[in-house]
């Protein structure tokens, strides 16, 4: 949901942060997060300067998604990314009340949730999901139905 009131003004790849404003952020709470390398390299792939980063409506990306994930042959879950994100952020840095922050989220949550999901080689191959070099010509763009 965040995703989908998020700007492109927002990303400021320079600084290597996402502003999430208080209007857009799940607790209504301003936090700056992160750019990792790996989120670098993407949005050098698929970046814009401009508009909102998702113009479809969460049902229309729902169904992209669970389309992308049966061509790739995997399960979807709902919140899946963001199941993910917070499991391998919190294996790698060890630390709950730095991914809460990230995600908007409590510590707690992210403890009771997320710790022990993940091996260290699974999170060694998540971080370092890179786009092919190719990856700009594949990409489809998602719009807006009716």
């Amino acid at each position: 949901a965040e995703l989908q009131g998020l700007e492109w003004s927002a990303v400021k790849l320079n600084e290597r942060c996402v502003i999430v404003g208080a209007a857009v952020a799940k607790r209504r709470s301003r936090r700056v997060v992160e750019i990792t390398d790996a989120l670098t390299a993407w949005l050098a792939v698929c970046g814009k300067q401009a508009g909102r980063v998702v113009d479809v409506n969460e049902s229309q990306l729902s169904y992209a998604l669970k389309q992308l994930a049966k061509a790739a042959g995997v399960a979807w879950k709902h919140n899946g990314l963001r199941h993910s994100f917070a499991s391998y952020h919190l294996a790698l840095y060890g630390d709950a009340t730095k991914t809460a922050f990230q995600m908007g989220n409590s510590a707690v949550v992210v403890h009771n949730h997320y710790k022990g999901l993940v091996t260290n080689g699974d999170v060694q191959r998540y971080w370092s999901l890179r786009p092919a070099a190719d990856a700009a010509e594949k990409i489809v763009a998602m719009h807006a139905t009716g």
